[in-house]
């Protein structure tokens, strides 16, 4: 499905509100009625509201970062949906509902958008990602080290450059990164070498990628 079908299908379920679907207060108060009455009318309004509102959030997320692969959007929205229904319940304050919705979604893109960026670390610290278990850490250590990674980058030749925020920035295949630049695989797995090595002589991305790796390490069975 297209931005634009999505889109399209937000907008025609959206009628089926009783209210504008930016209209936090009315999406409270509909909730504060299910949560006191129980009547099944209050809960499709709720559930409807639900619905818009992740997919016009990570719809958004994704019209912005262009470069993330469209198909993982159904993937987060049908992340952020589940974990909405399995902890509905547990909302007590209606005032707080369409608050706890956004963080909810903000919580799982930004957990979906750290992880890309940590396989990166793993190419540049040159280890196998299968022999460790991450710790989720605060979004911001990962930050610091993406912006060394990042001026590392520029000091790299045009080719690489691209070839690095092809492959560690927007994650793509090999063989995507190929078409792109008109060059066949193996060039391409060259050029990445080329781009891993230059990174790796980079003793502050090195000494941070290694840093946070171990840190993170969990013994198996722990």
């Amino acid at each position: 499905m297209s931005f634009f079908e999505y889109d399209a299908s937000i907008r025609r379920i959206a009628q089926h509100l009783p209210f504008e679907i930016t209209q936090t207060a009315e999406a409270n108060r509909i909730f504060g009625q299910w949560i006191t009455h129980q009547k099944a009318a209050d809960k499709r309004i709720v559930d409807i509201w639900v619905y818009c509102t992740v997919h016009k959030y990570f719809v958004g997320k994704f019209v912005r970062h262009e470069y993330l692969p469209e198909t993982d959007l159904d993937d987060l929205i049908a992340k952020a949906t589940v974990y909405i229904t399995e902890h509905l319940g547990q909302v007590k304050e209606a005032s707080k509902f369409a608050s706890w919705i956004s963080v909810v979604c903000k919580n799982v893109f930004l957990r979906y958008f750290d992880q890309r960026k940590t396989k990166a670390m793993y190419d540049i610290a040159d280890v196998d990602e299968a022999h460790f278990a991450v710790v989720q850490e605060p979004v911001d250590e990962r930050e610091m080290i993406w912006k060394s990674i990042e001026k590392a980058i520029q000091k790299l030749p045009p080719t690489l450059q691209q070839v690095a925020q092809l492959k560690l920035i927007e994650q793509k295949e090999y063989a995507e990164i190929a078409v792109i630049m008109e060059k066949d695989v193996p060039t391409i797995r060259s050029y990445f070498n080329k781009v891993t090595t230059a990174l790796r002589k980079d003793e502050e991305v090195l000494a941070l990628c290694i840093a946070w790796l171990l840190v993170s390490i969990r013994t198996f069975g722990h």
